[in-house]
């Protein structure tokens, strides 16, 4: 009996297999993506998720810090994997995605920390209005209620 060829009876001859491309059976195929792939992929991922979490969260942007910082540890661990396999056809993806995803994270961590400070003002601003329309001509009234409701 011939050992496995990955030849199918009466498959037609433009789908064999050529020889130089046939492997064992079992032998795995190596991913041509390369290592770090999917990292990279997390991190560019991680780093849009950080934005969407700062424009609509509101005073809850802070919360934006965690995707924002694991961007740029993804996309990190996804540059050193790559440099530690050898090279596929598709590197430079995994570049790009990994770099894009560290300079988005990056980038997010200022616009976090403003817009917080900008929702709180806002927050601050609307609180003080309010006292001031409730208390209107009570000055006095006016400045225990913002005191009492602005940090």
């Amino acid at each position: 009996m011939p050992a496995f060829d990955l030849v199918t009876p009466g498959e037609p001859q433009e789908f064999l297999v050529p020889p130089q491309f046939r492997k064992p059976y079992g032998a795995l195929v190596r991913d041509k993506r390369g290592k770090g792939y999917y990292l990279a992929v997390m991190s560019f991922s991680a780093a849009v998720t950080s934005y969407l979490v700062v424009f609509l969260a509101g005073i809850l942007a802070l919360a934006a810090l965690i995707p924002a910082v694991g961007a740029i540890v993804l996309g990190i661990q996804a540059l050193r994997s790559k440099s530690r396999s050898p090279q596929t056809q598709l590197a430079g993806q995994t570049s790009g995605f990994a770099w894009g995803g560290i300079a988005l994270g990056a980038l997010c961590l200022p616009l976090t920390v403003g817009m917080f400070l900008l929702n709180s003002w806002f927050l601050s601003s609307a609180e003080a209005a309010n006292c001031e329309y409730i208390y209107r001509g009570d000055e006095a009234a006016i400045q225990r209620c913002i005191e009492a409701n602005t940090y």
